[in-house]
């Protein structure tokens, strides 16, 4: 778990989101891999297991019954090559709120989704770097607001 995630560490959904819009420096919708929980890669396999064998059912009765279960063994082939994708990649594919967090210390832009998991990252460029100054710049305008702070000049 990265420094970044820890400060997430025992908050709810909408306050992991809160922390990401403060954190950020982009918001884009964009596609991309949304890791499986232990769950879903339990699930998932036990859905392909299952369409496995009802895909070998379908087969051998095939010369018996009509153009429906023809249709359905279609649909269950084509499903079945999404799940085995799926799972030789790690998750199904997915559009949606992608936030780009800068680590300074490792020199990345690090991308989460908008509940805090990790879904990638790239190097840190040098309008990821403004854009990380502008951030704090406006953060701190925010803090300041809140409290009522001005800062005046002589």
């Amino acid at each position: 778990m990265s420094a970044i995630e820890e400060r997430w560490e025992g908050l709810n959904d909408a306050e992991v989101q809160e922390q990401l819009e403060n954190e950020c420096i982009r918001v884009r919708n964009e596609v991309y891999l949304n890791p499986f929980t232990e769950e879903e890669i339990i699930d998932t396999k036990k859905e392909h297991a299952e369409n496995g064998v009802k895909i070998q059912e379908i087969s051998d009765e095939i010369d018996e019954l009509t153009s429906k279960l023809k249709e359905e063994k279609k649909s269950l082939n084509e499903r079945q090559k999404v799940i085995v994708n799926a799972l030789m990649e790690g998750g199904f594919s997915t559009t949606g709120k992608i936030y780009y967090v800068p680590d300074d210390e490792n020199s990345i832009v690090v991308k989460y989704n908008d509940r805090g998991v990790k879904v990638g990252e790239r190097p840190l460029t040098e309008e990821d770097s403004q854009m990380t100054l502008n951030a704090s710049v406006r953060s701190l305008k925010k803090v300041m607001a809140e409290h009522d702070v001005t800062i005046t000049s002589e």
